[in-house]
């Protein structure tokens, strides 16, 4: 009934016991779903200890019952790491140990094929017979092993225990040298899959002498499964699959180091990415065609920009030289030293250089001096004083020339807004690039 299948996979011992006072006639002998499960079954698969103890103790028999692949309850403890399942399965029966399912498999076989060891060893230690069980191809355990890609370690366990308790017939012995329906040895086994660390074991092994001139069926050796080169290598004992090899701690460590540089270098390549690519579109962006601005009809602007530039790198000395053609002598630029300039309004009588030089610096003091006047968060709030100096020198010079600023197609705007930032901001974007690169 479903309660009881449902019971079983929860594990609920309360709940079963209930169920059986409620139904007397109740057996757990009933099978589930299409493989003819029993409740004890059921509990192994879904690693119910306490109720498969509670099973066991009321109807202990179960131990031995198959499902419809020939599956005892042990068979699917073992092919799990079920390990304290196993302990209580064996304890029940040991007899199970050996019941062989539909292809000839033991628990033992299953532990092997799933490369369970603990469980190899305690199922050994309960019935050593099982090993030398074979299936109706002939094959034994140690052929499980290999062509279930078993570990060298399972593998030399094995070996090392078929050596021990025999059975009454001694043809059923198995070796490493056994054969099956098809003549294979292991070795023919593991050189026809290209298992090369189970193929140097059994041929350089100390604990083994497998025979690598054995024929199979085929007339065909273990090596002539191999590829030639592989072959010569075996037989002049050039090949070092197996060996002494690194210990488990030290494999941990280069497979952690290979993995932190693998993560190391997405990590770079994501930030070269990212600096390489800052570094081309700064904030601001850059001018998308050559502009032009022009005190006289934008005064606001070319002071704006003019009054960031000067001062910094970017301005090469540019304060200084203006200055210097209107004093006739040199004076180094800082933020105030466009304030510190007098008052007095030079009257314009030539267009030449140093007339166009007083101008601008006539508009960058007035700029300086009104700043807070004249502009609030942007907001231009009066332009008078640009437009008096506008208009004396419009007069002075006759209106043929006004200085102006170029911005070149392709140029950061922030470099003319804000030099020292962009600098800044390149440098580090250099920084990061080059860091992620080396």
């Amino acid at each position: 009934m479903e309660r009881l299948l449902e019971v079983s996979q929860k594990g609920n011992v309360h709940s079963l016991r209930k169920l059986l006072e409620e139904v007397p006639s109740l057996t757990l002998d009933e099978v589930f779903t299409s493989f003819c499960r029993t409740p004890l079954h059921i509990a192994v698969m879904c690693g119910r200890a306490d109720m498969v103890k509670e099973i066991l103790a009321i109807k202990p028999e179960l131990a031995l019952k198959v499902d419809s692949q020939g599956f005892t309850p042990l068979h699917q403890a073992s092919a799990r790491w079920h390990l304290n399942m196993v302990k209580v399965l064996v304890n029940a029966n040991p007899d199970a140990c050996m019941v062989q399912d539909q292809d000839g498999r033991t628990p033992l076989h299953l532990a092997v094929m799933n490369d369970r060891v603990k469980t190899v060893k305690m199922l050994l230690q309960e019935r050593p017979e099982a090993i030398h069980l074979r299936n109706a191809r002939n094959e034994t355990i140690l052929h499980f092993c290999v062509k279930n890609n078993g570990t060298v370690e399972t593998l030399r366990f094995l070996v090392e225990n078929s050596t021990g308790d025999q059975p009454a017939n001694r043809d059923y012995s198995i070796s490493v040298n056994s054969k099956d329906v098809d003549g294979n040895t292991i070795l023919h086994l593991a050189a026809e899959t290209g298992n090369m660390k189970v193929v140097k074991f059994l041929v350089d092994s100390g604990i083994v002498r497998v025979e690598i001139n054995a024929l199979n069926n085929k007339n065909l050796k273990a090596f002539d499964m191999l590829p030639e080169t592989v072959k010569n290598e075996l037989e002049i004992g050039c090949f070092y699959y197996y060996g002494p090899s690194e210990n488990k701690k030290t494999k941990n460590d280069h497979k952690g180091r290979k993995e932190r540089v693998n993560t190391l270098m997405v990590v770079a390549t994501l930030i070269a990415g990212i600096a390489f690519q800052a570094a081309n579109n700064p904030p601001g962006g850059l001018w998308q065609q050559d502009t032009k601005v022009s005190s006289s009809t934008d005064p606001n602007t070319f002071t704006y920009y003019l009054n960031g530039m000067l001062g910094t790198r970017m301005s090469v000395d540019l304060a200084s030289y203006l200055l210097d053609l209107t004093y006739g002598e040199r004076k180094s630029y800082s933020g105030n030293s466009v304030a510190a300039l007098n008052n007095t309004k030079y009257n314009y009588t030539t267009t030449d250089t140093f007339t166009s030089a007083r101008f601008v610096l006539d508009l960058l003091q007035s700029s300086y001096i009104n700043n807070n006047v004249t502009t609030y968060s942007g907001v231009i709030l009066e332009e008078n004083d640009f437009r008096n100096i506008i208009s004396d020198y419009n007069r002075s010079s006759g209106g043929d020339f006004f200085p102006y600023l170029m911005f070149y197609a392709g140029t950061p705007i922030m470099a003319y807004f804000n030099p020292t930032n962009y600098i800044l901001y390149m440098v580090t974007n250099v920084v990061a690039f080059l860091v992620s690169v080396t």
